[in-house]
């Protein structure tokens, strides 16, 4: 069975679907929104012309991995050199940092994606459960926008405002309708910055 799903893998690529020479590369890190709606994101940015490349993990925070399984910093740092982006992506901050200084955390994220020169961070949506996290993760991502010259904001809470059929009973986590509409706005705004 994996023979064949391998073999199936190196037939499209090699059929000339994939990305080919030339097409820009989008690397996107994030937390479980992204890992939720990766597949559409992928679809989405595909057919705008670019090559994603999506690392994504459920309960990811500003420095890591939900349990400390990996540091963002140097997995950011090795995907860019084996990915080699023209825009990366970023959408951390939903599960904070845990950390002591969130300001350090961001500027190592934005040193560990090295001469990249557009960085798009995506902020986090407004909640009930938590508004003082949102509004400090937010004003993190704001300072290290303002301190960075090749980072720009995507404002995801902006986006989704009035729209509360893209948001689920969780109040955190996109519907279906969401999932698309995030990979429309990732798709959308990355085609026009670039």
């Amino acid at each position: 069975m994996v023979a064949l799903a391998l073999g199936l893998v190196v037939g499209i690529a090699a059929s000339g679907c994939g990305p080919g020479p030339g097409t820009p590369t989008v690397l996107l890190v994030g937390d479980s929104l992204l890992v939720q709606s990766a597949e559409q994101t992928q679809v989405a940015l595909e057919a705008a012309g670019w090559n994603p490349v999506i690392d994504a993990h459920n309960g990811a925070n500003l420095i890591g991995g939900y349990n400390g399984e990996f540091a963002w910093a140097t997995q950011m740092r090795d995907l860019v050199a084996v990915s080699n982006p023209d825009v990366v992506v970023i959408q951390l901050g939903t599960n904070g940092c845990r950390c002591e200084n969130p300001l350090a955390a961001a500027d190592n994220l934005m040193r560990a994606v090295g001469g990249v020169d557009l960085v798009v961070w995506v902020t986090i949506r407004a909640r009930t459960d938590s508004p003082e996290r949102v509004s400090e993760m937010n004003s993190v991502i704001l300072s290290t926008v303002q301190r960075w010259p090749n980072l720009v904001l995507l404002d995801l809470h902006g986006r989704f405002q009035g729209n509360g059929g893209w948001v689920g009973i969780d109040g955190v986590h996109f519907t279906d309708e969401g999932e698309v509409a995030f990979a429309r706005m990732v798709t959308e705004f990355v085609r026009s910055a670039a």
